[in-house]
Parts: C-alpha cells; structure tokens; sequence
C-alpha cells in the first residue's frame, strides 16, 4: 500500500485509488506539512509551530496532538505516519510524492552527463514544478517551499533556455527565457536569453517592444535601470538584421550521416569545408568527444597546410581540452608551429593554445616559454589585440606562480586596453580579465575588491552568453558574497557554480570551482564538509595529475588555517565519485 500525494498545484492525497478525505482544514494542512518533508523526522514543537504559528506554543502543541489522530485515522488502515514524544514523520518509503520526485530529479540535473540527458531531466522537472507549491493555499508554513520552488521554476527554465542557444534549438530558448521572465520579468539572465534567441527567430522587434516596457516599469517601480551590459546587449538586437533562415539550421542528422559515409569511402579531404564550418563547430561543442574522433581521424588522413585543414586542427584542439585529450592536441599545435611561418597567425595561435595547455599540464615552464614567445612575435608581426591577449595569458602564468601583486597590475594595464575595444570579442576578453582580477582577490582574501570584480564579470557573461566565463567565476563570486555579509545568496552562487563546472566537463575548471565550494561550505556554517570536500578534490587533483598552482595551494591552505580547528574532529573521508560529491555537497549549500 502506498499513498500518491500531490504538492504542486492543488494537493491531493490518494490510497487505494481513493482519495483521502479530512474532517478539518488543520488536519489537511498537518497531512500536507508531513509529506511535504521527504520522509525526514521532524521534531514536534516545530512542527506545531509551522501548523498554528499564531497561537501560543502550549496549546499548538495540544492541537497538534488531537489533530495527529484525526490525520491517522484519515488514512486508515495505511499507517505511514510514525511519531514518538518527539518527532513525527510521513514516511518516504510509503508514499509516491510528487515533491520527492521533483528533489530526485533536480540533484540528478546537477550532474547530467551530457546535454541531451540534462534537457530530458530539466523537461521532466518543469512538468511538475510549473505550477507553485500548494498554489492556491494561504497557509503561512507553505511560503517558504513555494518561494523555493518558484525559484527552481526560473533556473531550470533558464538553463534550458542556454540550451536552447547552445544546440540552435531557438524556439526552446524563446519558450524558455519567456516562462521564467512570467514569474520574474526584471530577470536579466532570461531577458539576455529571450533577446539572443529573437535575433535569431527574426522576432526581435516584438522582443524589443516587450523589453521597452518592462523597463519603464522597472524605473517606475524600484528607481534604477538593468545594467549596462544588458542594455547595450538590447541596443545591439535593435539594430539587428535577422539572419536568413538557412543560416540558423542545425547540423541535421542526416549531415552526420553523409560525414560518416563520405570517411569510410576513404575520401576525407572532402570532409574538411564541413568540418571548418561554423554549423559544425556549434554541433561539435553539443557532442565533444565524438566530434573529436571524427576530427583527429580527418586531420590524420590528409595533409597540407592550407586554411581550411589547419582551421579543422584547431577545433580539434579546442575539443581536446573538453575530452582530456591534451597529447593529441599538444602535437597538432607543435605540428602547426613547424609547419607554418611566424608571420601566419594560425603560427601564434597555435603557441598561445600549447601555451594554454602547457599550463593545463601543469609544466610550467614550457608554458613561460610558449607564452613568452607567442607575445614577442605577435609585437612583431600581429595586432595589438594579440599582443594584449598574450600579456593577459602571462599575467595568469604570473598570478598562479605567486607573483600576484605583479599580475594585478598586468591585468590593470589589459584592462584599459579591452574597455576600448566594443567588438564582442572584445566583451569577451574584458569580462575574462574582470573575472581573472575578481578571482586573485580572493587569493589575496580582499573580498569587497573581489566581489566587485566578480559580480561586474557575471553581470556581463549573463547579458552577453558568455556561459564558459560565467560557470567559471560562479563559486568565487559565492564565497566573495559569503565573506561579506550576503551569506544566502553566496551559498546558493556557490552550489550553482560547483554544479556548472562539473556539467561543463572542463576538468580544472570544476576542479578550482570545488576549491571555492568547499570554502563557502565552511565559511557558512558547515566546517566539518567544507574540509572533507577539499581534502576529496587533493585527492582528485593527484590522480589526474592536476596539482594545485602556488596560488591555489595559498587558498586552500587558508582555507585550512580559517576553518580547519572549527571542524568537529578529522574530516569524514568522501570514497564516492565526484557526482555524488558534487550533488551532496550543492544540498549542503543550498539547506536552510
């Protein structure tokens, strides 16, 4: 025997096929309450005060004592209700509850393992979060799982709306970025959303009309506009052309069958236009790994240095450093670099990505070297934009050496440089340098300072799509907020951060993410965890062969230091994986 409950809209609560009646409002109000708490034991005096917070603690819990037996008997013969002089809970094993489902899903969407799985989830979830938490009910107890909920309602709508942009599908990111601005229109992650997706749909105009007036109204109501960064996004929609529908198709798959027949008829050079196009970039970066087969098997059956094969060598190390394969995407930039003469910018490109990966490898002293090399000759031979990219790489080489107050100042001068420049390039490379110089203030613990910089960084990865810069700086920005009074909103930054990062299956991205989430666990109340997280990740970082910079190293040890003596006795060691860590500790975080 099981009950079937029902939380999100009306609540119903079916046994048998027979829906439970109650004699009284309190008695389906305390039924509600109990199931509503996913099986965990909850101690009487609070439970009577959330049921009857307007009468005095005595006679809520005389009420609640009455009220219990009316309930039981409600739902006789089943008895999933347990209580003893203490707690009383609705059993989890004995009901099939649409809120326990909802949670299942949501911690199972932190950890997706690719895009195509996270979308099914996320769909699943918004069918049955759509409507509010006990929608029409006044009771005081049901504000705040509601508010909970509605929040949920908007994040899961606008991580499928970043879907939606990520796989072309503009319709689900219109869809999407809409519902969410229903429940919050000041939004500006949904209206950067809804605005990037109209561009596409060629319904911009409408789009821009609708953003019109819910700013006038925002004026009105709270006296100060959206930012910056998302009212030049709307300037730069408005005057916008939209693109000719066979620009925004797909990569279909019957593309991808063609690709695969054309490789195994053993003529690959007529692969190479397809796979330097930008339609199959954007499918690339939806399915890494099995782009990067296709590609390393491309590059290795043909030969020459013309643009179209060396453009296809790129993107296959780019690939590489999403799918771990850093060796293969080592040789092809040294293969670039013997191949190509200094003056070609693919030559410099190709130095400043073995650079990036000499970095990633930890070798830091081939990475000096290429970086170094990579700026003199693009003083040499480039634009001033590469050599501004080169000294903000180095900069990051100098930060994570411990050279930090020499690296702030790199990063000042860069600064300057980027503000000028308007091109989304441009915004892209500025907001990276924000989120950089945000990132070494926290090293340094000057938390105001790196607050500053990391909310003015997400402001504009938000208002521009700039997800990799956003996931990448979330969880500092937690912390910063956490070490400065906005503790709430800090460890919720720092859940969604940690989560991103793992989703985004950039190894040392997630990896200093995990840093940041396991200080904001500790700084916020949970020592004993923030400890065990970060000594988890010690352990992943060494069997990845991924240590800690010398900055990194200084963080964590303050981390050590900070909140190590506040943890109750040795830290629990974490034996799980990675996504039950992950899924764990985001719980953590975003308790109450």
């Amino acid at each position: 025997m099981i009950a079937r409950v029902q939380h999100f809209g009306s609540f119903r609560c079916v046994v048998e096929d027979q829906p439970v009646s109650f004699p009284t409002r309190p008695t389906e109000s305390l039924c509600a309450y109990l199931s509503s708490q996913s099986g965990r034991s909850i101690g009487r005096q609070v439970v009577a005060e959330a049921v009857w917070p307007d009468i005095e603690s005595d006679r809520a819990t005389n009420r609640l004592r009455t009220t219990l037996v009316f309930v039981k008997k409600s739902l006789d013969p089943f008895a999933p209700i347990r209580s003893d002089r203490q707690t009383i809970h609705f059993s989890a094993a004995d009901q099939d509850s649409d809120l326990i489902l909802a949670e299942s899903l949501y911690r199972r969407s932190r950890v997706a393992q690719n895009v195509d799985e996270e979308r099914g989830i996320l769909q699943r979830l918004l069918a049955i979060i759509g409507t509010d938490f006990l929608a029409d009910w006044t009771e005081s107890w049901t504000d705040r799982p509601r508010l909970f909920w509605r929040e949920k309602r908007i994040e899961i709508a606008l991580r499928l709306a970043s879907i939606g942009i990520a796989i072309e599908d503009y319709q689900l990111a219109e869809n999407e970025s809409l519902r969410a601005l229903s429940t919050d229109d000041f939004s500006e992650e949904a209206w950067s959303a809804y605005l990037r997706a109209t561009i596409e749909l060629g319904s911009h105009s409408r789009a821009i009309e609708r953003f019109g007036v819910v700013r006038r109204r925002r004026l009105t109501e709270i006296g100060f506009d959206f930012s910056g960064d998302l009212l030049r996004l709307a300037k730069r929609v408005s005057t916008s052309q939209p693109k000719p529908s066979s620009e925004r198709n797909r990569f279909s798959q019957s593309a991808r069958e063609v690709l695969s027949n054309t490789l195994e008829q053993s003529d690959p050079h007529l692969l190479l236009p397809v796979l330097a196009s930008d339609t199959f970039k954007k499918e690339a970066l939806r399915k890494p790994f099995d782009a990067w087969k296709l590609l390393c098997d491309v590059v290795d059956r043909t030969e020459g240095t013309d643009e179209v094969r060396i453009r296809v060598m790129r993107l296959s190390i780019l690939l590489a450093g999403m799918v771990d394969q850093y060796g293969t995407a080592c040789d092809y930039a040294e293969w670039i670099i013997e191949n190509l003469p200094e003056s070609d910018v693919q030559h410099r490109h190709a130095l400043n990505m073995l650079g990036f990966m000499n970095f990633e490898f930890r070798d830091w002293e081939d990475a000096w070297r290429h970086l170094h090399r990579y700026l003199e000759i693009s003083e040499s031979y480039g634009q001033p934009v590469e050599v501004a990219i080169a000294k903000s790489q180095i900069a990051s080489l100098r930060w994570h050496s411990g050279e930090i107050e020499e690296a702030l100042e790199d990063y000042r001068s860069q600064i300057d440089f980027f503000e000028k420049d308007e091109s989304l390039s441009g915004l892209y490379n500025y907001c990276c340098l924000q989120g950089n110089m945000g990132t070494v203030f926290t090293i340094l613990g000057r938390w105001p300072e790196a607050k500053e910089y990391l909310m003015r960084a997400h402001t504009m990865a938000i208002a521009n799509g700039f997800d990799f810069l956003r996931a990448s700086i979330t969880a500092q920005m937690g912390l910063a907020q956490i070490m400065t009074g906005e503790k709430a909103d800090g460890r919720k930054m720092a859940a969604i951060g940690l989560a991103q990062t793992y989703r985004s299956r950039y190894r040392r991205m997630h990896q200093i993410s995990a840093d940041y989430a396991a200080g904001a666990m500790a700084a916020s109340g949970y020592p004993s965890q923030g400890m065990a997280v970060l000594d988890a990740y010690t352990e992943f970082r060494a069997d990845t062969n991924h240590s800690r910079s010398v900055a990194e190293e200084r963080f964590a040890q303050w981390i050590r230091e900070e909140f190590g003596n506040a943890a109750s006795g040795k830290p629990e060691k974490l034996d799980g994986q990675a996504s039950e860590i992950v899924a764990d500790s985001c719980e953590i975080l975003e308790s109450n």
